[in-house]
């Protein structure tokens, strides 16, 4: 949908100034990473299957969400 995307792309564009400003940046993407390690040490040691897909889902997002800069600038 044509409406759909225009929000989404201004929505994109409103976060340019967090993605422009580098320190700002690597503070996100350093508790990204953080939250990414937690979700990561419950795939390890977890038996519920419940839990295994929760953070399997979670660290998707999350690495989607660290690689954000490339999807905006692109």
């Amino acid at each position: 949908d044509l409406l759909e995307m225009h929000i989404q792309a201004d929505l994109l564009n409103k976060l340019k100034p967090l993605l422009n400003d580098s320190r700002q940046w690597q503070h996100f993407s350093n508790y990204i990473d953080f939250v990414i390690n937690q979700h990561l040490k419950i795939l390890e040691q977890s038996t519920n299957t419940i839990l295994l897909y929760k953070a399997q889902g979670a660290v998707e997002i999350l690495n989607k969400l660290k690689n954000l800069d490339k999807f905006v600038r692109d």
